[in-house]
C-alpha cells in the first residue's frame, strides 16, 4: 500500500500510543493493521492494543480516549477485528469507528466480526488500488470484495465471512480526483501513517504484517 500512495510507516517497534496521539493527527489517511480489545459489556473501556502486555494499561489506547483526539484524516481504515462493533448506548452505537468519527474523520472503515488476517490482506490492496483508480471509498470497497470473490470462486475463501466483514462509514467522496478512468488531475500529498503490529494475544493467531 505505501507503493499506491506516499506513506510513513510505524510498526510495533517504532510506534507508541504515546507516538501515535501524537502524530495521527497530521495523517491524511490512517490505516491501522493491529488488535483491538472490544468490551461489549463496558465498551468505554474498550481499547487500541499497542502492546502485548495486556496488563500495560498505559500502552493501550481507550474507547474514550479517542473520542477525545483532533484527526484530520480524510479516512480512517481499522484493520483490526471488531471495530464496527459496538454498545448500543443513550440511542447511540459506542464503538471505534464511532469514536473516529467524533474525532474528526469524516469516513471510516470498520469490520463487523474478526476477520481473517490472510483474505484482509489481500481484500485492502485491491481496495486501495481501487481508491488510487478513483473509485469512491464505497465502490472501491465493494469491487475489492467482488474481485477477491471471483477469484476464490472455488474454495471456501468465497463464504461471506472471509470477504464481506468490512464496511464504510461516512463521507463516501473518492480520495483521488479524475477527470476519466484513470487519468489523475489532483493528488496531493497524502500523509498516510499505516501500523502494522505483530502482536501474539491469549487468542490463538497469528498476526501476519501487512504490506
Amino acid at each position: 500500500m505505501s507503493e499506491l500512495f506516499p506513506s510513513k510507516l510505524y510498526n510495533q517497534q517504532n510506534l507508541s500510543k504515546k507516538q501515535f496521539i501524537e502524530t495521527a493527527g497530521k495523517a491524511k489517511l490512517l490505516h491501522l493493521a493491529m488488535h483491538a480489545d472490544v468490551n461489549n459489556d463496558y465498551p468505554e473501556f474498550s481499547r487500541l492494543l499497542f502492546s502485548n502486555n495486556l496488563e500495560n494499561e498505559e500502552e493501550h489506547l481507550y474507547l474514550e480516549e479517542l473520542y477525545g483526539l483532533s484527526l484530520g484524516a480524510d479516512l480512517a481504515i481499522l484493520s483490526a477485528c471488531n471495530t464496527g462493533v459496538g454498545l448500543e448506548k443513550n440511542g447511540s452505537l459506542e464503538s471505534f469507528q464511532r469514536a473516529f468519527t467524533f474525532a474528526g474523520v469524516p469516513a471510516t472503515i470498520a469490520s463487523l466480526w474478526e476477520v481473517p488476517d490472510a483474505s484482509t490482506e489481500k481484500i485492502m490492496i485491491l481496495f486501495y488500488k481501487n481508491l488510487k483508480d478513483g473509485l469512491t471509498k464505497s465502490e472501491a470497497l465493494k469491487n475489492a470484495k467482488i474481485k477477491f470473490r471471483k477469484e476464490h470462486i472455488n474454495s471456501k475463501l468465497s463464504a461471506p465471512y472471509y470477504w464481506a466483514g468490512f464496511v464504510v462509514y461516512g463521507n463516501d467522496s473518492p480520495i483521488v480526483s479524475t477527470t476519466n478512468y484513470y487519468t489523475y488531475i489532483i493528488f496531493t500529498v497524502i500523509l498516510t501513517i499505516i501500523i502494522f503490529l505483530g502482536i501474539i494475544l491469549f487468542r490463538k493467531r497469528n498476526i501476519k504484517t501487512i504490506v
